[in-house]
């Protein structure tokens, strides 16, 4: 099955897992960004629920945003974390996909009779896009598409006899968690925006013996996942998960009436800019920020035209739809990382040892779009601190906070930079 309107719930990586492995919303679970927060040790995952199934049980991950320390970890015999190392200053602890993938391979060949959960996790396409060859003379002017091509070709070792030699029980779900921007809205990478370009998502789900082949148009989301997979292979989900199974889709069956919901709060809590928040019914998705969006993607699927302005009701019935879903009403739950956490996130920007606060009222000053520009000078400070260009960087970090004198992670940025050069006083300063 081909789902054609898959989409994510967030747009960076270890709270959209946590839905995914999950299946429950980020407000369920509460791991709300990548850095300074667990996963709740008391929620089941799909790991946890067919470890006791009597399942073996893996994980094989690419990144450091999913390291163990963070909680994904339990219901798994084996959680295979080992990365490689900074490839430079500002690098985040990461290993190519087809490392990843001859590890699982070795697990998967291991097997005792047992029923298998094995779950893989590639990292190849993130910024900075420098895929190894032959991909990268392929793909020389489209270094991100040649990211893409490597995790396809590091994956084929795996999904090819696995599909050509498929038991009737094999299951086999390939999704991805967030999208890239690549300029679109002026965004670069993702995490600042919950734009079409990062927040839909690739979906297939493989269950010879349960469904047939299937294209479905519905929108569906990642919360789906884990009760289309217990559903393929006849057990219950739990009652209180937020999604559905999607078998029913691949025979006709009509989707769930209810919206989907989505956020994107990185910014808010790194960089004390207004919130994102959005729902998405059938074609129509709304994004609640201080300036507002409304877009229509059965004709406009790269929101260019915002119809808040002439679609009143809609809008009204679609915030309607949002207040149904809790919001985050602070980041306090938010905890202080380790040194060593910390400079591992500073590779995506991840500087603050504290949130944000969430203000009562935020203004259109506040809105990311309004700020895209100074997304664009961060993502220049990261990259000419990662080539030693410290006085550079600094000149870039004087620029966004006379910008936005109440962005901690410019601050911050600015004080690390300050010790660097071997400016104590001013680094003190800057905190």
């Amino acid at each position: 099955m081909v789902f054609r309107q898959a989409h994510a719930h967030n747009v960076v990586t270890l709270p959209s897992h946590a839905n995914i492995l999950s299946g429950r919303l980020p407000f369920q679970h509460g791991v709300l960004d990548n850095a300074g927060f667990r996963f709740p040790a008391g929620t089941p995952t799909l790991a946890t629920l067919l470890k006791a199934a009597g399942y073996r049980t893996g994980a094989f991950v690419s990144a450091f945003t999913l390291d163990s320390r963070f909680g994904l970890d339990r219901g798994f015999d084996v959680y295979d974390d080992q990365l490689d190392g900074p490839a430079g200053p500002l690098a985040l602890p990461e290993r190519h996909g087809t490392d990843t993938v001859a590890a699982a391979r070795r697990w998967l060949a291991q097997g005792d009779g047992r029923p298998t959960f094995c779950w893989i996790h590639l990292y190849d396409p993130h910024a900075p896009y420098l895929p190894r060859e032959p991909f990268a003379s392929r793909y020389a002017g489209t270094p991100y598409v040649g990211e893409v091509a490597a995790a396809d070709a590091a994956l084929e070792p795996v999904l090819g006899p696995l599909l050509e030699s498929a038991s009737p029980h094999t299951v086999v779900v390939l999704t991805a968690d967030h999208g890239e921007s690549l300029g679109e809205h002026g965004e670069r990478t993702h995490g600042l925006f919950a734009y079409e370009a990062t927040l839909r998502i690739p979906l297939i789900v493989f269950a010879p013996s349960v469904v047939p082949p299937a294209v479905v148009d519905a929108v569906v989301g990642h919360d789906d996942i884990v009760p289309t997979i217990l559903d393929a292979i006849a057990s219950t989900p739990p009652p209180d998960l937020p999604g559905h199974s999607l078998l029913g889709q691949a025979l006709g069956a009509p989707p769930a009436a209810a919206p989907l919901y989505f956020e994107a709060l990185s910014a808010a809590a790194n960089r004390g800019w207004a919130p994102l928040t959005g729902v998405l019914r059938g074609t129509e998705k709304y994004v609640e920020l201080p300036l507002p969006e409304l877009y229509d993607l059965s004709g406009d699927p790269d929101e260019q035209r915002n119809l808040v302005g002439s679609r009143s009701e809609r809008v009204e019935r679609l915030q309607a739809d949002l207040r149904g879903f809790p919001s985050a009403d602070s980041f306090q739950a938010r905890a202080p990382e380790d040194r060593e956490t910390r400079e591992a996130l500073r590779a995506l920007g991840y500087l603050a040892s504290a949130a944000a606060p969430l203000r009562k009222r935020y203004g259109p000053e506040d809105d990311p779009k309004r700020l895209v520009g100074l997304d664009t000078l961060m993502e220049q400070v990261l990259a000419r601190h990662r080539e030693g260009d410290l006085d550079g960087a600094l000149a870039l970090c004087r620029d966004i906070v006379r910008q936005r004198p109440d962005m901690p992670a410019a601050w911050l940025q600015m004080a690390i930079l300050q010790r660097k050069r071997g400016d104590m006083t001013a680094a003190i300063d800057a905190l």
